[in-house]
């Protein structure tokens, strides 16, 4: 199970293993976050935007557990 313990993205706890997590969910799904390496920097949060726009109309930058 691909499951995050905290926040990952802008201004989230970005734990190294979760980060990973996100980076390679958003990678299979066709967004870049740049390498899988479990820093949270620019191109990781861009990414977590381009996905959040999907469903969102104010996307964040930040997953969270639990949040839809």
């Amino acid at each position: 199970m691909n499951a995050i313990q905290t926040s990952v993205g802008d201004k989230g706890k970005n734990l190294r293993a979760d980060v990973m997590t996100v980076q390679g969910l958003l990678k299979s799904k066709g967004y870049d976050p740049g390498p899988v390496d479990g820093l949270c920097g620019a191109s990781t949060v861009e990414a977590i935007r381009k996905f959040q726009i999907t469903f969102l109309s104010q996307p964040d930058g930040l997953i969270e557990p639990g949040k839809p």
